[in-house]
């Protein structure tokens, strides 16, 4: 429990905010590089639109609250992590982010209010 503690403290030293931050993806085969405002390394969230930092009513957050045992089973093929965004009404999407020097891949799920959160959170 303590190392837990000390980990999402640790993080949370690293928690950062960018106005602008380039991101790339494939759309209809060709790389498209865009900018976003995110905040990353939060000690939930691997990445958030800053729009929800400060406003707990994003879409992104409102649909991430829900427990994760309380979605219904899905069948089907696909990424878990994209089944789960897109269940819970957002469009997922594979993204690189430019964080210190180097791309990362990851993946985030946006929606209709342009909030948008990573597939791959601690919540």
């Amino acid at each position: 429990m303590l190392i837990i503690i000390f980990l999402n403290f640790a993080m949370a030293l690293d928690f950062k905010c960018e106005k602008i931050m380039k991101l790339k993806s494939i759309e209809k085969s060709k790389e498209v590089l865009f900018e976003e405002s995110l905040c990353y390394n939060h000690p939930l969230y691997d990445f958030i639109s800053t729009s929800c930092i400060n406003n707990k009513e994003c879409e992104a957050l409102k649909a991430y609250r829900i427990r994760s045992d309380s979605f219904p089973s899905v069948n089907g093929y696909g990424n878990p992590l994209h089944l789960k965004c897109q269940y819970l009404g957002g469009e997922p999407r594979f993204v690189e982010l430019w964080i210190n020097q180097v791309w990362r891949k990851t993946a985030l799920c946006r929606f209709d209010d342009g909030s948008f959160i990573s597939v791959f959170n601690r919540i």
